[in-house]
């Protein structure tokens, strides 16, 4: 089934959102209050679109995607968990076309799915996230833009990110890399 397309939307409903199909938003979001939950389905930000606003009362649970194009471009993950936005930043572009980014946050102990290994000392044991890549084309990525750390992220106090890695895993090896 085709998604939902909306041009801009705003929520703006402290009872939330759930959807019931896939939506895909190609102008701005403004997340003001209330929860999208997605369930199955995938909230989509198009290869344009944009977040105006996002807060711990107002965020996306559960898949979200953004939209790669050929051209090396920053895109929004509006998303969150356990009453904390978590928004994130990725560099990134397409091989050709058009191509989507599947985020999700998965609850648990990252080092359950994979080894650590040096220079990483540790990965979280509360959260991880999981990209999927299911356009079929080669997405590739230089650089994390932007990461929503909390203070339930178990890292401490954050004066800087002198000392916070970021990890990766594309099951190849079955480590966690220093990304």
């Amino acid at each position: 089934a085709s998604p939902a397309v909306f041009n801009n939307l705003t929520m703006n409903n402290s009872n939330g959102l759930t959807l019931n199909t896939s939506a895909q938003i190609n102008g701005t979001l403004t997340l003001t209050d209330g929860i999208i939950s997605t369930g199955s389905n995938t909230f989509t930000m198009g290869s344009g679109a944009s977040v105006a606003a996002i807060n711990n009362n107002s965020y996306v649970a559960g898949n979200v995607a953004s939209i790669y194009t050929t051209t090396l471009a920053s895109r929004p993950f509006p998303i969150g968990s356990q009453d904390r936005h978590r928004m994130l930043y990725l560099q990134g572009s397409a091989s050709s076309g058009t191509g989507a980014l599947v985020c999700n946050i998965v609850s648990g102990d990252a080092a359950s799915v994979a080894t650590v290994e040096l220079p990483l000392e540790k990965v979280s044991e509360l959260r991880y996230y999981t990209f999927t890549n299911n356009s079929g084309l080669t997405l590739s990525f230089d650089k994390i833009i932007d990461c929503r750390i909390n203070d339930d992220d178990g890292v401490g106090l954050l004066v800087s990110n002198a000392t916070l890695r970021f990890a990766g895993n594309l099951g190849a090896t079955g480590d966690w890399l220093e990304i």
